[in-house]
């Protein structure tokens, strides 16, 4: 079955539903109430940009998905045809599933005019993904993700753009986190 286009309101809470999936037996992960609103272009926020959802199912069963997304506000002020690739999620062992899925979320940008795409990073809409400190919960400056996402990303053809170190500011705590910033 091939990558997706999501269009209706019954498949934007499907997705959102899916995201809670993935991270049901994680008790650092915390549910977005706003995901459906954001990824169907009905946020008033998301006004300036062009968000289109995709998934990948196995039967009727989601195993992957991520929302492409052109912001040309953000665009214009850097002067950069820039895509993001937000939202990304998915099921364990569904290593070429998560492939097809942003690579389609790419292809999409590309029809779009995007020269390159950024996975997991567009201030506002989400920070970045985990890089590593996965058994630690997340803070301001990271979205909590599997550790196998490290692999999916890779393998659909990101690289690590930045990395971001946060410190503790209790006495002897130091908290080290990776935070992927990717670039395709």
């Amino acid at each position: 079955m091939p990558v997706e286009k999501l269009s209706s309101e019954d498949q934007f809470d499907r997705y959102a539903k899916f995201v809670a999936q993935v991270y049901e037996s994680d008790p650092n992960f915390r549910p977005d109430d706003h995901l459906a609103l954001m990824i169907s272009n009905r946020s008033p926020f998301a006004s300036h940009s062009l968000a289109q959802p995709f998934w990948f199912r196995d039967a009727d069963r989601i195993t992957a998905a991520a929302t492409a997304l052109v912001d040309e506000r953000f665009n214009r002020h850097w002067n950069q045809r820039a895509g993001h690739v937000l939202h990304f999620e998915a099921l364990p062992e569904a290593d070429e599933d998560a492939r097809l899925v942003l690579t389609g979320a790419c292809d999409w940008l590309r029809e779009k005019g995007c020269t390159f795409a950024r996975a997991g990073f567009l201030y506002g809409w989400q920070i970045g993904f985990t890089v590593d400190s996965y058994d630690v919960p997340p803070t301001t400056f990271h979205t909590y993700s599997k550790p196998y996402y490290h692999r999916y990303l890779k393998n659909a053809g990101f690289a690590t753009e930045r990395g971001l170190v946060e410190l503790g500011w209790a006495p002897g705590l130091r908290q080290v986190v990776k935070t992927l910033f990717a670039v395709r």
